[in-house]
């Protein structure tokens, strides 16, 4: 079936053309341009008027974990919780085994409070690289100390039994819809473990998945997976931890401390991983927060320049020097950056790092060499929002209004290409999706407003009415 689409303001990400029609047939594209011209083709299509609204591509995730952020729909959010009364409250009339997420980087609790329950209760930090348990999760999942981070969290929480798999497709579709409803049609699995893959066989089993899922394996998972919008896109590694922890690998000290952070991987270790993707002709994607993390990647990448042609990938990227950015456009590396960081994190960075974090996460160093740079929440660490990141990255101002780095802003349409255009680039699917173009995939938005049009400061605001996947409306406000 034809579908015309007409009077509206349709975004094309080629090229910085705008046009006012376009012509879709089954799952593709057929013609963008001029109304009367495509209105010529469209004999017999199906007509939609888009009554001046915005259609822009699809927007493509470069980094998040969706069914961790499925997870928090069976967890217990303490976002906003100051104290221990907040959490006693929030977990007043919960029983078995109790998980919650979002706690605070200020509150800290001990093991004379965590034990005051009398069922496992695990507390995920909201940075999701640290974590407090009670007395009854450390013996469940085999750890003597009621907080730990990095590697030994990674590996407690592994440990832990996993939900129904029934609770878990129900809230894996819930949090398709949040992802749908802020227009994204491709989405990441951002480390796929082994004790994950049951769960992602029983999903596509039951073809449960609307995104199209890439998911990203742990180093040491052997084991394939592949199924309808579902499909490995590599391997992911950890270097470090976060900013806001002071868990980032830095070569400067965090203010007014002697501490560097935490190194994950030794250099053997990365290079191994990197070697591994060559073999098995895999992308790779590396966590690095910190600059000696940073570095410790892009020397792997050098000592084994085959990586190359793979378009590996740094994720996060926030203490990125400009000296490393210069390297990343020889190595085909490319940077996603966790910009929102800067509006939801960045009073915590000016505490920590002083005047570095004025160039946190500096994309537009990034977007003028060259490099393709992308830009991610890191779900559910950050709720799913294209437009709030966007925004983010137009004007870098902390939730206290402090600019960040006035130097690294980019225009709305350098970041609209970051999670357009780029992150189609980034996944190797440039020649399908990322831009409103014939014989592409008909993946697009309708959005109420145009953000090339409208105030820097209205962005954020901006609302995803329809999502199109392949032709087909996936999402839609209201429904």
């Amino acid at each position: 079936m034809r579908r015309v689409f007409y009077n509206g303001n349709i975004v094309t990400m080629n090229k910085g053309i705008v046009c006012d029609a376009m012509l879709i047939e089954g799952d593709r594209i057929l013609a963008v341009g001029d109304r009367d011209e495509i209105m010529m083709q469209a004999e017999n299509s199906e007509r939609a008027d888009l009554k001046k609204q915005t259609v822009l591509p699809a927007f493509i995730d470069p980094h998040s974990h969706i069914l961790a952020m499925a997870n928090t729909f069976l967890q217990v959010d303490l976002s906003g919780a100051e104290n221990e009364n907040d959490i006693r409250e929030r977990i007043r009339d919960k029983q078995g085994i109790v998980r919650c997420f979002n706690l605070s980087n200020g509150v800290i609790l001990d093991n004379a409070f965590l034990d005051k329950f009398d069922f496992p209760l695990i507390i995920q930090h909201n940075s999701g690289h640290s974590g407090f348990f009670n007395r009854k999760a450390q013996e469940m999942a085999g750890i003597n100390s009621c907080f730990i981070q990095e590697n030994e969290y990674f590996e407690a929480i592994k440990s832990l039994p996993v939900p129904d798999i029934d609770e878990i497709a129900k809230a894996f579709k819930e949090a398709e819809k949040i992802y749908m409803s802020k227009g994204i049609s491709v989405a990441q699995e951002g480390v796929l473990l082994k004790e994950m893959i049951p769960m992602y066989r029983e999903l596509i089993k039951r073809n449960e998945i609307t995104l199209e899922i890439i998911a990203y394996k742990d180093i040491e998972t052997k084991e394939n997976l592949t199924g309808r919008n579902f499909k490995i896109g590599g391997y992911k590694i950890f270097l470090d931890g976060s900013p806001q922890a002071k868990t980032a690998w830095v070569s400067e000290p965090y203010e007014n401390t002697n501490e560097y952070g935490i190194s994950t991987m030794t250099c053997e270790e990365v290079d191994r991983a990197v070697k591994r993707a060559v073999s098995d002709n895999m992308q790779i994607i590396a966590h690095c927060n910190g600059d000696r993390a940073i570095d410790r990647f892009i020397n792997a990448v050098e000592n084994n320049r085959e990586v190359c042609r793979l378009r590996p990938v740094i994720i996060h990227g926030q203490l990125m020097r400009k000296d490393q950015i210069a390297r990343l456009k020889e190595l085909n590396i490319i940077p996603s950056f966790f910009l929102a960081h800067i509006y939801h994190y960045g009073d915590i960075h000016i505490k920590n790092l002083g005047k570095r974090a004025e160039h946190i996460s500096p994309l537009k160093s990034a977007v003028r060499a060259g490099v393709y740079p992308t830009i991610h929440q890191d779900s559910p660490v950050i709720m799913p929002d294209m437009f709030e990141s966007i925004w983010c990255a137009v004007n870098r101002v902390t939730k206290k209004g402090i600019l960040l780095g006035s130097d690294e802003r980019v225009s709305v349409y350098e970041a609209l290409e970051t999670v357009t255009v780029n992150a189609a680039r980034q996944y190797f699917m440039e020649d399908e999706r990322g831009s409103i173009e014939a014989g592409k995939k008909a993946d697009f938005i309708i959005a109420d407003k145009n953000p090339l049009k409208v105030s820097t400061d209205e962005i954020r605001g901006i609302r995803v009415r329809e999502l199109y996947k392949e032709g087909k409306i996936v999402w839609r406000e209201g429904e």
